[in-house]
């Protein structure tokens, strides 16, 4: 399910950065942090935070913010 959520930003050339929680103990807090869980994946997109989505989820949170899916 992540893998195609990748895909689908790669797709429509939007950029990203991903941190390896599972395996970097300062990405995992700093997740924590923005999402108050240990969820993974989970996203900040200007001060917005979605945490432990699917591709379906993701395309209507990003919809609902204003931006192009």
């Amino acid at each position: 399910e992540f893998r195609r959520v990748l895909f689908r930003s790669d797709a429509r050339q939007i950029e990203y950065e991903t941190l390896d929680v599972i395996r970097n103990g300062a990405a995992r807090a700093e997740m924590h942090t923005l999402t108050g869980q240990t969820r993974a994946p989970s996203i900040e997109l200007d001060g917005h935070v979605l945490a432990d989505f699917g591709a379906d989820e993701l395309e209507a949170w990003m919809s609902r913010l204003g931006y192009a899916v």
